[in-house]
């Protein structure tokens, strides 16, 4: 049985919260969920600068477990 993880969006000035989460098994999943969650809003933002934006991971205790950064686009 896993735990919830919450996936704030941030550009470090800016956040948006996370109220939903999900259900994975490990910190591990969690960070892969982030990963894919950011190329996601990526490909959703028709275009949208996201230089310096991340997803804040917390645990369901609210602990910051990492940080994703969104990809760099070269």
């Amino acid at each position: 049985m896993g735990q919830r993880y919450y996936f704030h969006l941030s550009d470090g000035s800016r956040v948006e919260p996370d109220a939903v989460g999900a259900a994975l098994p490990d910190p591990e999943a969690a960070v892969g969920f982030a990963a894919q969650a950011a190329l996601s809003v990526m490909e959703a933002a028709d275009g949208r600068d996201w230089a310096g934006w991340y997803i804040d991971v917390a645990d369901e205790t609210g602990a910051r477990l990492t940080l994703v950064p969104f990809p760099a686009l070269r």
